[in-house]
């Protein structure tokens, strides 16, 4: 048995300081280059899509004996992503459709390697290890925050151009800390769930669960996928959005370390009610707010909001779900924070040219009051 955790902290680290980056400056990077905001809208909601299909697909791939271990797709993912960023490179100014499809097919390949880095650790504890996954999942959102005010403090030096070098090479610290990490695939980790009939009819609330899921995506994505604009609207600029991404992160670090133990005194189901409500007075106090000094305020409540619902959700499901169906349930709980995510991307970014910031922040606090609602409704009466 082996004590993996620091090792993996520095994977999912170097991994989810790629988003604060890539992800995060999309708008900064592309709209200095004259992309308009619906077709960044399009290309997040495109990427995201279609990452969905590829974890889906890498996922069942994975599952076979005889397939490439975990650990070598996603070296292979990593090599593909550098392949597009490259390209983001070498394209520059030159092609506005060229840009937008390799940053588009950039992001793509980062998303479709999030579940291959989950199953990296979950895998690895499953064969005896010693991998906590709370405290490298919490260290990947540190990380997030300390990358997101490096980038934004680099752009105001050198120019929205330093980007995706500094892309690269954060992935090239991912490629040698995955190449480095210890594991072997082996035929237990073959999937040998059992058929257990019609899943809707078996879990009727269950759908229902989703649906609120799915606004509260919807609402998160609106403000994070078009932060820059909103920030920009209230005097702020990169380097704001480099604070306010960090101050998101960072207050989710706690919560994430210390949920497991939360939940012996709360039950998920109260803690996702909990997460609604938070959602929806962040959206509506990002709304109200006057300046970027307010909009930091806001986002201090990521520890109640995105924090709570992105575990207590797996949690959550996984109390739900019968042994031969928790694998379907997590995978529509993924697929369904996708759609969210989605939705927000195409729509939001239509929203932005066509009425201004103002309307998206209503958008997405309609979307948070109904996810908050819906939650409330279907896990109180499932609790009765």
């Amino acid at each position: 048995m082996r004590r993996l955790t620091g090792h993996y902290a520095l994977i999912l680290g170097c991994f989810w300081a790629n988003f604060a980056i890539l992800s995060n400056y999309a708008s900064v990077y592309l709209l200095e280059r004259g992309i308009q905001n619906t077709v960044i809208g399009l290309m997040f909601a495109v990427a995201s899509l279609t990452a969905a299909v590829l974890q889906t697909l890498l996922g069942a791939y994975a599952d076979r004996p005889q397939s490439a271990s975990v650990k070598r797709l996603f070296l292979y993912g990593i090599c593909i992503f550098f392949v597009f960023t490259a390209g983001i490179l070498l394209v520059g100014n030159r092609s506005a459709a060229l840009l937008i499809l390799f940053y588009g097919l950039a992001m793509m390949s980062m998303q479709g390697m999030m579940g291959l880095a989950n199953s990296l650790g979950t895998l690895s504890a499953r064969a005896g290890n010693t991998v906590n996954f709370g405290i490298a999942r919490g260290t990947g959102s540190f990380v997030f925050a300390v990358a997101a005010l490096v980038v934004g403090r680099a752009i105001e030096s050198l120019g929205t151009g330093c980007v995706p070098p500094i892309s690269i090479c954060v992935y090239a610290a991912l490629f040698l800390s995955v190449l480095l990490f210890p594991f072997a695939k082996e035929k237990a980790y073959a999937s040998t769930a059992k058929k257990g009939g019609n899943f809707f009819r078996k879990y009727p609330s269950f759908i229902v669960f989703l649906i609120a899921i799915m606004f509260l995506y919807t609402s998160h994505s609106m403000i994070n996928n078009f932060m820059f604009q909103i920030l920009a609207s209230k005097g702020g600029d990169s380097t704001s959005l480099g604070i306010a991404s960090a101050i998101g992160a960072i207050v989710e670090i706690p919560m994430m370390f210390l949920f497991t133990r939360l939940l012996r005194h709360i039950p998920a189901a109260t803690w996702l009610v909990i997460s609604g409500f938070a959602f929806l007075v962040k959206t509506v106090g990002s709304l109200l707010v006057p300046n970027v000094l307010g909009f930091y305020g806001m986002q201090v409540l990521q520890i109640l909001a995105f924090a709570v619902l992105a575990v207590a959700s797996v949690y959550y499901a996984d109390a739900t779900m019968a042994p031969e169906d928790a694998s379907k349930g997590q995978a529509l709980l993924v697929m369904t924070s996708t759609v969210g995510s989605v939705i927000a991307s195409a729509f939001g970014g239509w929203l932005l040219d066509a009425s201004g910031v103002t309307t998206l922040l209503i958008t997405a606090s309609v979307a948070a009051g109904l996810g908050a609602v819906i939650l409330c409704a279907v896990l109180t009466r499932r609790s009765a």
